[in-house]
């Protein structure tokens, strides 16, 4: 890592409307020539101590083989996710993306696949994003994004919005 590079932290957060904390312990897991990350492990722990209905779930999100463009943006990497509340629930998920000549987000493609321990859950589906569009504040303002889930079976959602003087959608 360079000097004064990030190479964890901790965060914790308590709400007193739910009196739920949360803590998040955020790590790096290796970084490249450039100083940028190669890996991420996220564990974030939500818990309500002393409550008449205790709840405490951790999640862990593992991020790895993180690829970046020669201007440094994230072109791809791949994520395992699980969580305390449902240890046999896993979730792997692909991600690719492509950036324009101002190092926009232009489109993108997630492949994601929800399995669990015993085979009787997976869920495999692809979303794509493309004709990611914004305004000369730089602003998304519209796209197009195809689901597609584990049977072929396509949605199409187009998104279109406009901001009004203050920057407001």
């Amino acid at each position: 890592s360079l000097p004064g590079q990030a190479q964890s932290y901790t965060d914790a957060i308590l709400n007193d409307a739910d009196k739920i904390t949360e803590v998040l312990n955020w790590s790096a897991d290796g970084f490249n020539g450039a100083g940028l990350a190669t890996g991420i492990l996220e564990v974030r722990r939500r818990f309500a101590a002393g409550s008449t209905a205790p709840f405490d779930v951790t999640s862990t999100q593992k991020k790895s083989n993180l690829t970046y463009d020669a201007f440094g943006n994230l072109i791809g990497y791949h994520q395992d996710a699980s969580a305390t509340d449902n240890p046999a629930l896993k979730q792997a998920t692909e991600w690719t993306g492509t950036f324009d000549a101002f190092g926009r987000l232009s489109s993108f493609v997630e492949r994601s696949r929800q399995y669990d321990d015993d085979g009787a859950l997976d869920v495999r589906t692809v979303t794509a994003r493309d004709g990611i569009q914004f305004d000369d504040q730089n602003r998304t303002i519209g796209y197009v994004q195809r689901s597609t889930d584990k049977l072929g079976h396509v949605s199409v959602t187009s998104w279109a919005g406009e901001n009004d003087d203050r920057g407001l959608l």
